[in-house]
């Protein structure tokens, strides 16, 4: 394991595999497959490799705090992504 707190889009994938979305609710994480060509998929999906190392949880952590610190700019953002989920609640986005 590698004993660092990871979101769900980080290990879903990998234990799961194949396209799916995962709607957070409150009961918890619902993996939903998608149907996707996977020829049509090939000829869009780009995979770039910068060599430049990363460290999303230092800024995870930083959200996180500001969240909790009462951060207006945090909480607008965090609002914007509540009223979104309200318009689309099965989480696929708005169109």
């Amino acid at each position: 394991m590698i004993r660092v707190p990871t979101g769900a889009q980080d290990y879903y994938p990998a234990m799961y595999g194949g396209v799916c979305r995962h709607p957070v609710r409150p009961a918890g994480i619902d993996r939903q497959s998608l149907r996707v060509d996977a020829d049509e998929l090939d000829e869009r999906f780009v995979l770039a490799y910068t060599g430049a190392p990363r460290n999303s949880g230092i800024n995870n952590w930083e959200v996180m705090k500001g969240h909790i610190d009462g951060d207006r700019t945090i909480h607008r953002n965090f609002d914007r992504i509540a009223s979104s989920r309200k318009r689309d609640p099965a989480g696929g986005g708005t169109q």
